[in-house]
């Protein structure tokens, strides 16, 4: 995770999923607490993502330019318990998978798998969706017809993404992670001591509205809920307009 460099790209024939794999995990992707940290694996999936795309999947390559390109508009994550009981340090080589699962008018669902490469074993999933847009306007923009004519037939639609960046997703979560600690250490989150790296991740729903840039101030707000204290719900506001993003 560290240089995110993948060792190999393996388009499937039909070009509509791929592997790609990773040497393995490295010092700085363990936490004060000697787990995995939270953000680093938000930049597997998006890394998995640029490599899978750019090495011939779809033909994506082909859409990115100086007038056209997408943007993530949001993802569902899951993580296995045994992701955050891998110790440091260890060699651990992985593959994530990257698949098309639903192309819309404007949008491509893609879904990721993170797998332990010594025992097959899952350890984290990635439901991610794409919109194609005007780099201009930031606008969406329609596929164009003839990736909907060669793909959208072969593409199974097996999980569609139940929610709806410059700066990358993964800086996003690690803002959130920073201003739970803060809360933490506040003393504003019941249940929560004294690290809140101490408490494995589970599930992490994104959704994007906006998007921020070099330069730009950003606030985080950070709330349990009353009946399950469990769940923190972040916000990200971009402080010159409070556009959320």
């Amino acid at each position: 995770m560290t240089e995110m460099q993948a060792r190999q790209v393996d388009v499937s024939p039909d070009r509509i999923s791929a592997w790609v794999h990773f040497s393995g995990l490295g010092y700085s992707d363990f936490g004060r607490t000697e787990t995995l940290s939270q953000w680093p694996l938000s930049r597997v999936f998006e890394a998995t993502r640029f490599f899978g795309l750019t090495q011939g999947m779809m033909e994506f390559a082909s859409l990115i330019n100086r007038h056209t390109g997408y943007f993530v508009l949001g993802g569902l994550y899951h993580f296995d318990e045994a992701l955050w009981k891998i110790p440091r340090p260890v060699d651990i080589p992985y593959k994530v998978s990257l698949e098309a699962q639903d192309m819309g008018k404007t949008s491509v669902t893609l879904y990721s798998r993170m797998v332990n490469k010594l025992d097959g074993k899952t350890l984290a999933t990635a439901s991610i969706k794409l919109v194609f847009v005007d780099r201009v306007t930031r606008r969406p923009l329609p596929l164009p017809e003839w990736m909907k004519e060669k793909y959208d037939s072969t593409i199974k639609n097996r999980r569609p993404l139940p929610l709806p960046q410059k700066a990358p997703e993964a800086s996003y979560v690690r803002y959130c992670c920073d201003a739970a600690q803060a809360a933490v250490r506040a003393g504003r989150l019941a249940t929560f001591t004294p690290d809140i790296a101490r408490y494995p991740l589970q599930t992490m729903e994104v959704v994007y509205s906006g998007e921020s840039g070099i330069g730009d101030s950003l606030q985080v707000f950070s709330w349990q809920q009353n009946n399950q204290p469990g769940l923190l719900n972040f916000v990200i506001t971009r402080q010159a307009d409070n556009k959320n993003t």
